[in-house]
């Protein structure tokens, strides 16, 4: 017997985290959802990781998600420049983070206490000369009534 009023909180906090991220940087920094073969210069790839139960209520609950921003770069004419432009994207988004610490999603439930808890540099590939991956926590309050 299928669930009924099944939501995908999933889908929700991704396509919402899609949505402002691409309004943020527009078609300078392409974002994607999940793995895939993409091809840009650069772009932002948004991994859904784990989520966990941090308080259960008769009608509501709140969990932490966890996700992976990737954010890849074949790098610019020289070295500096090229970090230059990843730390500026960073910064971005640490204040995009910052300005949205609480978002509604289209369900009506909300994300909160969003924040960039770690980077990790990675030397990249033959394509992409730098890979950082961030991650991002939120918290989420839905209402089951």
């Amino acid at each position: 017997m299928p669930v009924s009023g099944l939501i995908n909180n999933w889908k929700n906090i991704t396509d919402v985290l899609k949505n402002k991220l691409s309004n943020e940087f527009g078609k300078k920094l392409p974002i994607y959802i999940g793995e895939g073969d993409y091809a840009d210069n650069q772009f932002l790839k948004i991994l859904p990781t784990s989520y966990s139960l941090e308080e259960q209520h008769m009608t509501s609950n709140i969990r932490e998600y966890l996700f992976d921003f990737i954010l890849y770069s074949t790098g610019g004419k020289s070295e500096r420049e090229s970090l230059s432009a990843i730390m500026r994207i960073i910064s971005r988004m640490e204040s995009f983070v910052g300005n949205n610490r609480s978002i509604s999603l289209s369900d009506g439930s909300s994300i909160f206490e969003s924040s960039l808890t770690s980077y990790e540099f990675d030397e990249g590939s033959d394509v992409y000369k730098y890979i950082v991956n961030i991650e991002f926590t939120c918290m989420h309050y839905w209402n089951k009534t």
